[in-house]
């Protein structure tokens, strides 16, 4: 049993080391401050545990010795723990004392460092005039570097105690303060604020690649996935005896994945076709190694319906591997064609309560992005209107519909079903706004 003290680095989620990334990747429960980048809890998977202790001055925050106990605690009940703290955990946070109270508890404590941002401003100031430094020397601040919401203020030494910073922020001193401090490229999706509305175990895909676009990112997931109401029974008929069917279809990448960890060997699949819609659900089954024969060009199920073979002759069976509740556009379709389709349930989607913090960072946001109508109700039923982003970045012409009858003001589609495609389509729509966008 260990915890893992990981350094977040300065802000940008890609910054963090790949051991933080490979810890957090395998965590049965992270426990994290307010400075760790939000989009690197989905590194995380969908299963673990995640725990706020932030220090936060506009709310009640646990003390530091509540925190040491907590750490104690899940370090002895968890094989995988892993400890997320902005910056570095020995730099200015507090990363000597929990080190301390995990080893006299007897809990083995890996660390793993970070790139840090310092603060104390006034007591930098003072020993620099003291040593001889004029107050008069340019100086800056940066607070939240590498991240898109970075802020960089300007002024003298003797300013900087009575300037409206806050921590953390690195202190340059001196004539560099002339140079550009910007410490990151400009970005195409730099002054955006984008909602994520995906599942936990989903968002970091979107999340990442909006993030080094230039986009601040606000994770609010609406919905959750749970094992079907029939105990996995169906899936669990479906791979024992995979040639009782002609066909096995398998609707998005979460059904995939509950496929083939159901599987117990790939090769009784062999002779059996298997349709997957979208490259992303198609991409989950061949990285198990298992064959797809057809993806249709469109991504939905009617275009599925359009492509898909008429059965030899009586007797054809279909395996629709899809959530619990669903369209009826697909088993109808594939009935239409003269197969008999049998729908087997391989998850369920289930809402998920936002807390009021995070509906708070929902304010202000562009535009909220949703890969699945249940994704767009359950945010509609979170959020107000009047809180809610004027526009709706979507998936799909179903999700379009979705959001469209929601009241959203503007609809921004991707061009297919691809992560990537909802990410061009953004930032193509961003830069034809009349946002703030940069020019």
């Amino acid at each position: 049993m260990t915890v893992h003290l990981v350094g977040a680095g300065p802000g940008d989620p890609g910054l963090i080391t790949a051991r933080g990334a490979e810890l957090l990747a395998t965590a049965q429960v992270v426990v994290h401050d307010r400075l760790a980048n939000s989009a690197l809890l989905d590194l995380a998977p969908a299963s673990a545990e995640r725990i706020s202790v932030g220090k936060d001055p506009d709310r009640a925050s646990p003390s530091q010795q509540e925190i040491n106990a907590l750490l104690v605690d899940v370090g002895r009940r968890f094989e995988r723990v892993v400890r997320l703290k902005g910056g570095d955990p020995y730099v200015f946070a507090r990363g000597a004392e929990e080190v301390a109270a995990l080893r006299a508890a007897g809990v083995d404590v890996d660390v793993v460092p970070g790139v840090t941002s310092f603060a104390r401003i006034a007591s930098i100031t003072e020993q620099l005039v003291a040593g001889g430094l004029d107050p008069q020397t340019p100086a800056a601040a940066i607070r939240w570097g590498t991240r898109a919401d970075q802020e960089v203020v300007r002024c003298t030494l003797g300013e900087l105690p009575s300037a409206p910073l806050r921590s953390p922020s690195v202190i340059v001193v001196g004539d560099v303060v002339g140079d550009d401090l910007a410490a990151r490229e400009p970005r195409r999706l730099d002054g955006l604020r984008v909602v994520v509305t995906r599942a936990a175990s989903q968002a970091s895909e979107l999340s990442v690649g909006l993030a080094a676009r230039g986009a601040h990112v606000v994770h609010l997931p609406t919905i959750a996935f749970e094992g079907p109401t029939d105990g996995g029974s169906g899936l669990a008929a479906l791979v024992a005896d995979p040639a009782a069917f002609d066909w096995v279809v398998v609707t998005s990448p979460n059904g995939a994945r509950r496929l083939i960890e159901s599987v117990v060997d790939l090769r009784s699949f062999g002779g059996v076709g298997i349709a997957a819609i979208g490259e992303a659900t198609a991409r989950v089954l061949r990285n198990a190694r298992l064959g797809v024969d057809l993806v249709p060009e469109r991504a939905v199920s009617e275009g599925l319906v359009a492509e898909f073979p008429h059965p030899d002759g009586p007797g054809g069976r279909v395996a629709l591997v899809r959530a619990e509740i669903g369209r009826r556009e697909l088993p109808d379709g594939l009935a239409a064609l003269g197969w008999s389709v049998e729908v087997v349930p391989a998850y369920r989607t289930v809402p998920v309560a936002a807390s009021d913090r995070d509906l708070a960072q929902v304010a202000g946001a562009h535009v909220v992005a949703f890969a699945s109508g249940s994704a767009v109700d359950g945010f509609t039923a979170a959020v107000v209107a009047g809180d809610r982003p004027p526009v709706a970045a979507v998936i799909g012409p179903v999700t379009a519909a979705r959001a469209r009858a929601a009241g959203f003001e503007r609809i921004v589609e991707s061009s297919d079903a691809r992560i990537d495609a909802l990410v061009d389509a953004v930032e193509e729509w961003w830069r034809a706004s009349d946002a703030d966008a940069p020019n």
